[in-house]
């Protein structure tokens, strides 16, 4: 079968002709028309021609349902091989443009198939995020909660690639939950990215701000500015346009909930500290009004 095999060495066309000398021969349903029936599909979706592939592909699926019929292999690899089919006819699906509904439930199916085949809750998160990225358009939050699904598998034991490929997925997740109105879960799915403990600065400042988004459209005032207390030291992977923002639009805050004046003088000298060292041109005179109206 396809994963227990190298690439063939034969050209497309000479793929073609066996694939028609198998069908003749009543082999339509061998592991030799799967292997061969895999190769055109893999192929035609590297090529771009995701409408070709999507045949051969369905027609690798029919192969490996016809060998599990026959029972000459057993369970947990045939559902190895299930979900590899499905896997890759979800990705030409998908790249049809036209095909959402039928991509969809073809990584529906490459999920199951996994948990069957025993695969790490990883590879398990791989197929969700696939599941996720089919349905990121017309349905955010049910990708979104994929996504949740995915990170919180992975994240019960992860190493450190895991742990931040669970991070990026929240983060998804959040930016998702905000698209479909979901405020709340949003902040939940952005609040954990932040606390993970293998994500990376970008990551969690994207977390960081996914939260502030969803903080500031629930009126969470408190919270806010502990997202600001976090985001800040993060600031020098930053333009000094978004350090002098940030710190002023903290001091606002605090102003807002009738906090110590104290802090609010120590953000407004770290933006006017940042004003200093950043030319006019960068900055912008409206930064300059904004600090000067603060005090």
């Amino acid at each position: 079968m396809a994963s227990q095999r190298a690439p063939s060495t034969l050209s497309d066309g000479e793929l073609a002709s066996e694939l028609a000398r198998l069908r003749v021969s009543g082999e339509e349903s061998s592991a030799k028309a799967a292997n061969v029936c895999w190769e055109l599909g893999t192929r035609l979706l590297k090529a771009g021609k995701a409408q070709e592939a999507v045949g051969h592909l369905e027609a690798y699926s029919e192969c490996v349902e016809a060998i599990a019929r026959s029972g000459k292999i057993v369970t947990a690899k045939i559902a190895g091989y299930r979900c590899q089919a499905a896997t890759q006819l979800a990705r030409a699906l998908l790249k049809c443009g036209n095909k959402e509904f039928e991509a969809e439930r073809a990584a529906e199916r490459a999920v199951e198939a996994a948990h069957a085949a025993g695969q790490t809750p990883f590879q398990v998160g791989n197929l969700l995020e696939l599941r996720a990225q089919i349905l990121r358009e017309k349905s955010p939050a049910k990708a979104a909660a994929l996504l949740k699904e995915a990170a919180a598998g992975v994240l019960q034991n992860a190493g450190e690639t895991e742990a931040l490929s669970a991070a990026q997925w929240l983060v998804t997740a959040s930016h998702m939950y905000i698209t479909a109105g979901k405020l709340e879960a949003a902040e939940e799915a952005a609040r954990r990215a932040a606390e993970v403990k293998h994500g990376n600065v970008q990551v969690r400042a994207m977390a960081l701000q996914n939260r502030g988004v969803a903080l500031l459209s629930l009126g969470w005032d408190a919270e806010m500015l502990e997202v600001f207390a976090a985001r800040l030291p993060l600031l020098e992977h930053d333009d000094v346009l978004t350090r002098v923002r940030m710190n002023v639009e903290a001091s606002r805050l605090i102003i807002k909930m009738g906090g110590d004046d104290a802090e609010v003088e120590r953000y407004l000298t770290a933006a006017e500290r940042e004003i200093v060292i950043a030319p006019m041109s960068v900055v912008g005179a409206d930064i300059h009004k904004i600090a000067a109206l603060q005090r």
